[in-house]
């Protein structure tokens, strides 16, 4: 026997631009002083319904994709199944850059093609022995226009810095797993894969002939190419003491294959960077404290090596630190580490309503990371301060602490349905958003809800949602531009309905 089935999805989004918000002033790279004239607008307190972008931006998105998911039935344990999917995106954004007094507009145009293949072989020889095997293909071509507007001084294309790049992507890989329940309450799962990937890219630079930002400062045109390959793999072992506890240690290890600039500003910067990879070790337990009480505690360590990272500020060979806009740049820096514990406690006290609690704690830092070059000079104070070694600080975005608690209750509603209610409660900590020692996002919390009711053979539901209801006003995005500090607020109280149906042949 077989089954097929056919996937379809649309989407559309037609939105303004988020308002950029300059957050502290630390320095005076800017020939002009933009919290000093956002505050002479919007006041000194920090309000996320002012906002004074001179140039008003937009996202237009558009994607749609189909696939096709076909399981041939070989025998009662084993199964061989193909999956087939085309993916196609159209991007366009505008963005007003710095938020206030002067209109530096980033324009992108994004076209994205994708086709990607998997054949998976999945087996049961015997109840100790559960098999999956098999291969991947994937290609991506991706069509980039980024632009750097400066209005005032000419609204062209032409006249503007531009990059433009056309890359290919062409993946191939092949994987396995086999779980063995060797004995009594132990399995061993050994696994692996082996990931081969090709990149192309053309770039096309060009330094505008009005261009004073020197985002891009160079014009040029180049080719590049380059593959990178790994195997990387995994091993997990089981003890299962009782029904009511699962102990597990695991080894795995991951990959990220090179690729190359988002918008380089010179021809060196246009060869490829090395692949990323990274080694994780985690130890957990997977408990049920009693028959309403049920707990998931997971130590890890992570150890990454070749770290691909993006900064933005003053070019190299910059005059002075207080003259130059910046550039982007994208460059391996050295390795880091990651280490913490995820927790999760779920409570049904009485039937039909659950408590779920989860905690999670991280410690992530640089070891090794010194930067390139002078991109990340800043000024604190009146005094020149390198920030090129980073080893030893924090990681960029990576809260030390997260949490959540989830409440959620059914109704069932006999013949008519079932209602379902829930509501949620989110913490994220301060974490650091850029190179920058005071480019810190700040901590926030959210409260959500949603009321749900499900037809008797779920095949319809509607809901009523809200999110932030409490309607926080909360930072969520730091960056910085010549080391000037500007966040983007999140959404204020947000609420709507959904309607969902699934279709029956």
């Amino acid at each position: 026997s077989s089954d097929i089935l056919l996937s379809a999805d649309y989407h559309q989004l037609r939105d303004a631009d988020m308002a950029r918000t300059p957050l502290t002033h630390m320095t005076n790279n800017l020939p002009f002083n933009l919290l000093s004239a956002y505050q002479s607008l919007c006041g000194t307190d920090p309000n996320p319904r002012c906002a004074t972008n001179p140039e008003a931006g937009f996202a237009d998105q558009t994607a749609w994709g189909i696939s096709a998911k076909y399981t041939q039935h070989l025998s009662s344990t084993s199964d061989i199944t193909s999956i087939t999917a085309f993916r196609h995106s159209n991007n366009n954004w505008n963005m007003d850059s710095l938020g206030a007094v002067f209109p530096v507009a980033n324009d992108v145009s994004d076209v994205t093609k994708q086709v990607s293949e998997e054949i998976r072989y999945v087996a049961s020889p015997s109840s100790a022995l559960h098999v999956v095997a098999g291969l991947w293909y994937l290609r991506e071509d991706t069509d980039r226009q980024r632009v750097f507007l400066l209005p005032a001084v000419d609204t062209t294309i032409e006249g503007n810095d531009r990059y433009r790049g056309v890359n290919r992507t062409t993946s191939y890989a092949g994987f396995g797993q086999v779980d063995w329940s060797f004995a009594d309450r132990w399995k061993l799962t050994v696994g692996g894969r082996y990931s081969y990937d090709r990149k192309h890219i053309d770039n096309d630079a060009v330094h505008g002939v009005n261009g004073i930002l020197l985002i891009i400062p160079n014009t040029f045109a180049n080719t590049r190419e380059a593959s990178w390959s790994k195997f990387t793999p995994k091993i997990s072992l089981s003890y299962q003491p009782s029904h009511e506890l699962n102990l597990y240690a695991s080894v795995v290890q991951g990959f990220k294959s090179g690729g190359f600039a988002a918008s380089p500003t010179s021809v060196a910067e246009t060869d490829p960077l090395k692949p990323e990879s990274a080694t994780n070790v985690e130890l957990g337990a997977k408990m049920e404290l009693s028959g309403s009480l049920r707990a998931n505690i997971a130590m890890f360590y992570t150890r990454y090596k070749d770290l691909q990272l993006q900064a933005f500020g003053p070019p190299p060979n910059c005059a002075a630190i207080n003259s130059c806009f910046g550039v982007f740049e994208t460059f391996n820096a050295g390795s880091a580490e990651a280490k913490g514990v995820e927790a999760e406690i779920t409570w049904q006290p009485i039937e039909h309503f659950t408590a779920t609690l989860n905690y999670g704690y991280l410690d992530a830092k640089f070891i090794d990371l010194y930067l390139p070059n002078a991109s990340v000079y800043t000024t604190i104070d009146g005094q020149a301060i390198d920030l090129r070694n980073q080893s030893g600080k924090d990681m960029l975005r990576a809260p030390r602490n997260k949490g959540g608690l989830e409440l959620k209750y059914d109704v069932l509603l006999a013949d008519r349905g079932t209602l379902e209610a829930s509501a949620g409660f989110t913490y994220t900590g301060a974490q650091r958003g850029e190179l920058e020692p005071y480019a810190i996002q700040p901590a926030y919390h959210l409260f959500d809800a949603r009321l749900g009711w499900f037809s008797p053979d779920r095949r319809y539901q509607v809901a009523l949602w809200g999110r932030n209801l409490a309607n926080r006003a909360w930072v969520a995005q730091v960056y910085t531009i010549a080391n000037e500090v500007l966040g983007v607020y999140g959404e204020p109280r947000t609420y709507g309905v959904s309607v969902g149906w699934h279709f029956r042949p």
